[in-house]
This record gives structure tokens, sequence and C-alpha cells, in this order.
């Protein structure tokens, strides 16, 4: 790009959300929060249940896995559709939409009595929370203008992804063991009633503008997203050289590569250009990609290790997890509180290489030292390590979309994740069973390995990105806490 192309935008330039926030900030975050940490919960809660439902309902493994496939091609699929969708019709009214499509899924799972009708409803559940979720990520610099508050919400926000996925597995497990595998969904159902009855008067409507919802633009990346993670979520069973597989990966560039040309001939694009063109952004997105990967591979291959190689039950295996999310949740608050001073790109450094530490310690735990010696403290680390990341990145993600563009950049941001996630284990798992079909259980010591090989990609971009910005020539000066100006 030719440098009479590019202009500096600072962060405070940027223009403030067209609402006044919330009266009721409390309730607001309590609202947001508890949205994503149902939608995050039901990725994982879901994992320890299988056996018991594939035994009750008398299901085959490939027909109880789409329990959890079904769920995914729809959240990650139609996410970008889903926070567009809040652009034009209004957030608050998408979230309380979406919270009640998940709700009447979640029942309908929960009393379930056949294959057809449980993935029915898990892949509706999955339609619900794609709408739902991105509304919430979008309201928070609605409900919250003020720079500090949203950075203490936004650091509560990114400690559920972290408390929702670990969590899941605690609660799964004793829901499973106590109760029944059908209060893994019923569960859901009197959490989203009352979410339902709190939105409208805990949250603002932002204001909004009436545009196209880019049908086919969003029919296409729908298709890509889902495609990707069905052909890729197929590999560790099948391998990479499985010739549907292949296709199905084929079938998503394809897809992608026509969304790619119909956006850049569209005068008003599904995505919107100004923003993709940002340097920081392009990298925060790569970077929440890895950390989706990175997350969801931690998760998977720790389970793997306590279950396989400790020989714990899968309740206790849960709470093995519990030193992550405290790790997670403390270290958000933390990195909300230091956002200011230190910029987003130092804290990513600092957060990135804490984690790929303690995953490299983790890829070197076996058996004979048990949970509390190594495992414990490692894993401790790496929630903290990936609670001081992903505020500053989700911020980054964020900062300075216009009120009418910030469903589907929140959407965007949602959906690298998920992408990360989903393609990340799929990718890790063949790598940790050297492509081999048909293998039990992975090499949990190759598999945290790349978890740290990740995590360092996310530390160098960031070293990168601060070390490019002070040998800018003619730099923007920049207040005291500021990493520098963006470059679009």
């Amino acid at each position: 790009m030719s440098s009479t192309a590019r202009t500096e935008v600072h962060p405070a330039a940027q223009p403030p959300p067209a609402v006044a926030g919330t009266s009721r900030p409390g309730l607001a975050l309590l609202v947001i929060t508890t949205v994503q940490l149902l939608m995050v919960l039901d990725v994982t809660i879901v994992n320890i249940a299988l056996p018991t439902i594939q035994s009750d309902l008398g299901l085959t493994l490939e027909q109880v896995e789409w329990t959890i496939t079904g769920y995914a091609l729809t959240f990650g699929g139609l996410l970008l559709l889903g926070g567009r969708l809040g652009d034009v019709y209004g957030r608050r009214r998408m979230l309380r939409s979406g919270i009640a499509v998940f709700a009447a899924a979640s029942l309908a799972a929960g009393l379930a009595t056949s294959e057809e009708v449980l993935l029915l409803a898990r892949i509706v559940q999955g339609v619900g929370a794609a709408v739902a979720s991105p509304a919430a990520l979008a309201l928070i610099p609605a409900a919250f203008p003020d720079p500090a508050k949203r950075a203490r919400a936004m650091g509560v926000y990114a400690a559920m992804s972290g408390v929702g996925a670990a969590a899941g597995l605690v609660v799964g497990g004793m829901l499973t063991e106590w109760a029944s595998w059908r209060w893994v969904f019923l569960l859901a159902v009197p959490f989203a009633l009352a979410l339902l009855a709190a939105a409208p008067a805990a949250l603002p409507e932002p204001s909004r503008r009436r545009g196209s919802l880019s049908v086919t633009s969003a029919v296409l990346v729908t298709a890509a997203v889902a495609t990707l993670v069905y052909g890729v979520s197929r590999t560790p069973a099948v391998g990479w050289v499985d010739a549907s597989s292949l296709g199905w990966i084929a079938a998503a560039t394809g897809l992608t590569t026509a969304f790619v040309l119909l956006e850049a001939r569209r005068v008003t694009p599904l995505l919107p250009k100004a923003q993709l063109r940002i340097r920081d952004k392009q990298v925060a997105w790569g970077a929440m990609f890895l950390l989706g990967a990175g997350m969801l591979s931690t998760l998977f291959f720790a389970t793997q290790f306590m279950q396989h190689d400790l020989g714990f039950e899968p309740l206790r295996a849960g709470l093995g997890f519990v030193p992550f999310s405290a790790g997670m949740v403390i270290a958000s608050q933390l990195a909300a509180r230091l956002l200011a001073r230190t910029g987003p790109w130092k804290l990513i450094g600092i957060g990135a290489t804490v984690a790929a530490a303690a995953a490299g310690t983790l890829s070197t735990v076996d058996a004979g030292q048990g949970y509390a010696e190594l495992m414990l403290p490692a894993i401790a680390l790496e929630g903290v390590g990936f609670g001081l990341v992903f505020v500053p990145v989700a911020m980054t993600c964020l900062r300075g979309a216009a009120p009418h563009e910030a469903g589907v950049v929140s959407g965007l941001t949602s959906t690298m994740q998920q992408l990360g996630g989903a393609v990340g284990v799929a990718v890790l798992v063949s790598l940790s069973t050297d492509g081999a079909v048909g293998v039990h259980h992975p090499d949990t010591g190759t598999g945290f390995l790349v978890v740290a090989g990740l995590l360092v990609l996310v530390a160098m971009a960031a070293t990168t990105l601060i070390a490019v910005r002070s040998r800018a020539p003619h730099a923007t000066p920049v207040p005291q806490g500021s990493d520098g100006p963006l470059r679009i």
C-alpha cells in the first residue's frame, strides 16, 4: 500500500458510540456476561455427557458426535450474519431473539427421545447462540461509553470465555453423575428466561442505520465457515488424506474466494472495508484465531491427560480445571486495569509469553508426577496468560468500529475464535497422533508443545508490531498508555 493511501488514526479520535450508556451498568454487565457464559458453556458442557446420551438413546458414535458438530456448524457459521442482523434490526432486540431461540432449543434437547429431535435442537441452539453472542459483545461499548469502565466490562466478558469453557466440564460431570444428562440442556432454560426478562431494563438500544443485510455475502460466508468446520472436524477420525474431507475443505476455499470477490465489488459490503484495512485489527483477528485454537486445545489435551493418564473420573477431571478458570478470571480483571497504562500490545506480548511457557511446561508432565506437583501450577499459569491476552485482543478488534458496524465486527471477532477452536483442535489432534486414524489417545505432550508454539506466534506478532511502530518515521504523537496510532 502506498504511503499516500495510508491514514493515521489515533484511537482517541474514533467517534464514540452514539448512546449515553445505561443507568444500570451492574445489571447490564450481568446480562451481557451471562449470555456469553451460556453460549460458551454449551460448547463443552455436553462433552462429558456424550457416553450417557449415546447409551440412553441408543446412538452410534457418529450420531452422538453430531450433537457437538451440529452446534459448532451453526454457531460458527452464522456469527457474521448474526452480527449484521444486530446492526440492522437492533442489538438488544436480536440478543433477546437469539436467547429465546436458544432457550426453546435447549428445552427441546433436554426432552429429546430420538436422534433426530436431539440433532435438530442442537442445530437450532447454534442458530440462537450465533444471533445472541455478537449482539452481547457489541453492546459493551454501547452500555459502557467510558473507556475505563468499558475495559473493566471487557475484562469480565473475556473471563467468561475461560470460565464457561472450563466450567462446562465441571457442571456437565456433576449433572450427568448426580442427576441426568437431560439437565445438561435444561439448565440453560431458567437462565435464558431470566435474561429475557432483565434485558429490556438493563441494556440500551444503540442507534442503528437501516441497511442491506448483504444476503448473498452472508450466505457465502456462512456456507464457507460451516463447510470448513465440517471438513476439518472429520480429519481426526478419517485422516487428512480422506477424499471427502479434502473435498469439503476445497469447497470452503472456493466459497471464501467467491465471498471475497463479491465483497470487493459491493458498495455496502457485509464486512466494513475500512475496518479490515487497519493493521492492528488484522493482527488482533489473527491472534484471536490462534487463541481460540490454543485454549480449546488446552482443554482437550488436559482432559485427555487427566482421564486417561491420571485415571480421573469425569467430575474430578472437570474440577481439575478450576485453577485455569481462576487464573483467567483474576488476570482478565488485572488486564482491564493495566490496559490504559501499558497499551494493548505490550499486554498481549506478556500474556502470550506466560501462556506459552505454561503450555511448554505441561508438555513435560507425566503420570508419575500426578496432578498437584506440576500440572496444577502450570494450568493455573496458562489461565493467567490467556486472561492477560483476551481482553486487549478483544478491545483492539472492537476499537473504533462505528455504531452501525459494531455487530458485524463483533461477529467477525467471535467467528475467528470459534474457527480457531474448531480447526485448531482437529489439526492438533492429528499432529499428536502422527496423522494415524483410529488412535484412541493422543500424545498430550506433543499437543501441548504445539499449543505453546501457537502462543509464541501471538507473542512474536505483538513484539513485531511494537517494534515496527517504534521505527515508523513521523509517527503521530500519542498519549501515555497507547501503543501508537492505528494505520489504515
